[in-house]
């Protein structure tokens, strides 16, 4: 320690010197009424009597009675009050105690003392341990020996001021936190319930696309039968049976439209034939109705997809074909299925006239939303790459690991 006690008491005698040199008395009200609540108190940890004696005078000094000190001589003696319930607004910490040395009297200190400032009292020749106890979470330090009454009063004032700044930071910080955990809850939820609806969605399209396929489209096989039996025994009528001609020719088409209805809300070879056979036959659909050459090469064995994940997938390139035929003006489309890296990835390129991705961010097209939150609700990520004039490619990546 830097005050031995018999200086100390050497000192005490000549105590008009003590005042002069060492303490000096200020006008000013104090600390007490400024910045200490009422009934608060300063723990001052020191086990040198010397320099416990002359940080109580300089406490005095500057309006802080004896009365709001509490006293303590090792880090046992200080963690003691913490089950006292005293008041404390700012802790005074020796750094080399009987039961502690270091920086590991801050650390423990800290510990049991969250939201206390702590002033942190070192030797002449420690400012290395001073700024490790700084960075461990203490407001300030005192070098012993090289202090008044007034750099006491100033540390003080910096250390509550400073605390009071940490605290409201940490609980804006925690209250920042607690809303960044209430929306991510919020967004699953959201997430939850778009995977649910998505699902009876596609179920309803299921069951609607069974009826279309089996009532209507037997319903229209019978009314064709029919009319084909009255026109075969219509006799030599000729306007009759070109009218029946007409009607046949009409079934016919409206068969053919029944089909791709059915197709389209949910292609039975998805079901039957698997995702690989649907994603192929899609893609031979659209070339046959967009008139863009489309090209598809999958370099993936097919794999037992679950039915929410193929649906996906498969949705994911039936809407971004039918983005491309409405608005990229494509001549060639070239879709890649392969497996990187336990990944499924699917990438799809077209030589379109693309688009400036700045600015469908700030419109949020729903349609490309929509996509990426179909693409999250099957365990994947959906990345699409776009500039004007330069095309744009689509990336679906699925972890097998989601299998």
């Amino acid at each position: 320690m830097n005050l031995e006690i018999g200086s100390f008491i050497k000192s005490i005698n000549s105590i008009d010197k003590v005042y002069v040199n060492v303490v000096k008395p200020m006008r000013d009200p104090g600390l007490k009424s400024s910045f200490m609540e009422k009934d608060s108190h300063i723990l001052l940890v020191e086990d040198n009597i010397g320099d416990m004696e002359l940080i109580k005078i300089m406490l005095e000094e500057i309006k802080i009675p004896a009365k709001s000190l509490l006293l303590a001589t090792t880090l046992n003696e200080a963690i003691a009050y913490v089950v006292s319930k005293k008041n404390i607004s700012i802790i005074i910490l020796d750094l080399t105690l009987p039961d502690c040395y270091g920086i590991d009297t801050v650390k423990t200190i800290r510990n049991f003392f969250p939201d206390n400032p702590i002033i942190v009292l070192t030797g002449m020749h420690d400012e290395k341990g001073a700024m490790n106890a700084l960075r461990e979470g203490a407001q300030d330090y005192l070098i012993k020996g090289d202090s008044d009454s007034r750099t006491l009063e100033r540390v003080i004032r910096f250390a509550i001021e400073r605390q009071l700044n940490i605290t409201k930071l940490n609980h804006a910080s925690e209250e920042i936190k607690k809303s960044k955990e209430e929306i991510l809850r919020k967004n699953e939820q959201l997430r939850s319930l778009s995977a649910y609806l998505q699902n009876i969605r596609e179920n309803e399209r299921t069951t609607i696309a069974r009826e279309i396929h089996d009532e209507l489209g037997q319903q229209l096989t019978g009314l064709k039968m029919d009319v084909a039996w009255i026109n075969k025994r219509i006799g030599h009528d000729e306007p009759t049976k070109m009218k029946l001609n007409g009607m046949l020719s009409l079934i016919d088409q409206t068969i053919s439209s029944v089909r791709r209805i059915s197709t389209e809300l949910r292609p039975d070879i998805l079901d039957d034939l698997g995702l690989i056979a649907a994603l192929e036959w899609q893609n031979e659909e659209y070339q046959k109705r967009s008139g863009i050459r489309s090209i598809f090469n999958n370099n993936v064995e097919e794999l037992p997809f679950s039915k929410n994940i193929a649906t996906g997938i498969f949705r994911i390139f039936q809407e971004t074909l039918t983005n491309i035929a409405r608005h990229a003006h494509a001549s060639e489309i070239i879709t890649t299925f392969e497996l990187i890296n336990k990944n499924l990835v699917m990438t799809i390129v077209d030589d379109g006239q693309g688009f400036d991705q700045n600015e469908v961010s700030e419109k949020k097209t729903l349609g490309l939303i929509g996509m990426k939150e179909r693409a999250f609700m099957i365990g994947g990520e959906l990345y699409i790459e776009s500039a004007k004039n330069k095309g744009t490619t689509s990336i679906l990546v699925v972890p097998l690991l989601t299998q």
